[in-house]
């Protein structure tokens, strides 16, 4: 942001590298102004461009007006006191003191056949419960429960977890799933979901179910508008914002599932292919189409665990990469060996 600021730096970047039978694309880009459905906007933009149809590329948003902001001025309008905000100032939020084990960057790959069987396993630990319900459960939903319950099971002692959910809000923000354009302005909002220790390692219909009902309550329309004011409200007072999602002694886990966005991405820039590399029929994607997505933070600018979702173009499988203790991990491979 520095950079950006004082020098003028790209807000956005991007580099082709051609190999042989691979192309990578690179993309850099600040957080603050970008998030990765601003990337993905972007992206078919460029393919777009490539394609020679500059006129419909769609138009940029958030550059002069804050629509974050607008949303958040619903809360204010009714005149509601912040009470998060203000405890928060005067420091009263207590924050969990306990110290992690050193974190592990690792990223793994899942094939939806093992997910099928989590499915299972989901089904047959509630074996009392609304079966049918059960099976309305995406796999990114199983695998993300089913990572809580390795992270749960890897601390020393029994701990309550703080999942700190993020979501676009041009998901669930009807305006915002609605407008033609692209936004040029990072649109996330964190919703927290604090897990006791039975609930995060016990079976794995507890966390699924305990993150819908999170996920649900937090995307109402007078909720995200309260959760908006806070976050700016927060800026705006130069208050530590990662303190309001904070839970006690819980140890916060940031949760980052970009499965949907990435599962099938209808991205092509085969228009401006030269050379095709790989004929074989052992090729997985048509030509100028996407085959894998990294995404990645090349500083954790948060004292916290973290797990990033990724799905597969093809969508066949599930990729997670995180900051997670090394028990975590060992746990998790055991796991997925057994399945």
């Amino acid at each position: 942001m520095g950079d950006m600021i004082d020098r003028d730096a790209p807000q956005l970047g991007f580099k082709f590298m051609t190999y042989t039978d691979v192309t990578l694309f690179a993309t850099t880009f600040s957080h603050c102004t970008w998030d990765i459905s601003g990337i993905i906007g972007f992206m078919k933009a460029l393919e777009l461009v490539l394609d020679g149809r500059d006129d419909e590329v769609p138009t940029l948003l958030g550059a002069r007006t804050d629509i974050l902001a607008e949303i958040a001025s619903q809360h204010k309008s009714h005149n509601q006191d912040d009470l998060l905000l203000k405890m928060v100032s005067q420091k009263k939020v207590e924050r969990s003191e306990r110290r992690l084990p050193p974190l592990e960057e690792r990223i793994i790959r899942v094939p939806f056949e093992i997910l099928q069987r989590l499915q299972k396993r989901l089904v047959d630990e509630d074996a009392n419960g609304d079966q049918e319900t059960w099976t309305t459960y995406q796999p990114d939903e199983l695998f993300l429960a089913f990572i809580v319950q390795q992270v749960a099971r890897a601390v020393p002692e029994p701990h309550p977890l703080n999942l700190l959910n993020i979501l676009n809000a041009r998901l669930v923000v009807p305006s915002l799933a609605k407008a033609k354009g692209i936004y040029m302005q990072n649109l996330v909002l964190v919703a927290p979901n604090r897990l006791s220790p039975e609930v995060s390692s016990g079976p794995l219909w507890r966390t699924a179910l305990s993150q819908r009902h999170c996920l649900a309550e937090s995307t109402t329309p007078e909720n995200i508008a309260r959760s908006l004011s806070t976050v700016l409200g927060a800026i705006e007072a130069d208050v530590d914002t990662t303190a309001i999602a904070s839970a006690g002694d819980a140890l916060p886990l940031l949760i980052n599932n970009l499965n949907r966005f990435t599962n099938d991405l209808d991205v092509d820039f085969s228009s401006a292919v030269v050379r095709q590399g790989d004929t074989s029929e052992a090729r997985r994607n048509a030509i100028g189409t996407a085959d894998f997505c990294y995404l990645s933070i090349p500083n954790n600018p948060f004292d916290m665990m973290r797990m990033t979702m990724l799905g597969s173009y093809n969508g066949d499988a599930c990729w997670m990469f995180g900051e997670l203790p090394g028990r975590a991990w060992e746990l998790l491979q055991v796991t997925l060996d057994e399945l």
